[in-house]
């Protein structure tokens, strides 16, 4: 009587074809290709409105320093942080 294990590769063969570790190669590919692309997406959107806020409160701080209005600030400087990192990691997503 023939067990699961003495039908080894003559039944993979079998019930295998040649084709398919090719095919099934190449979906995975796809799949991991598309997931990338998903992660990659995924992260422009969570770095974008950080980026936004920074150039905003930039900006606001600017124009009211220029009518001398606001002093600079500790948040200020951290905006600026804020957005340096964001074009870095925007830049970084690009290459």
């Amino acid at each position: 009587m023939a067990t699961v294990g003495s039908l080894g590769s003559s039944m993979k063969s079998t019930l295998i074809p040649s084709t398919y570790a090719p095919l099934l190669a190449d979906l995975k590919a796809r799949v991991r290709a598309a997931q990338v692309k998903a992660a990659v997406a995924v992260n422009r959107e969570l770095i974008l409105p950080c980026w936004h806020v920074g150039w905003e409160i930039l900006r606001a701080q600017q124009a009211s320093a220029v009518a001398g209005r606001m002093p600079k600030s500790r948040f200020a400087a951290v905006a600026v942080e804020v957005m340096k990192a964001a074009r870095e990691i925007e830049r970084r997503l690009r290459a």
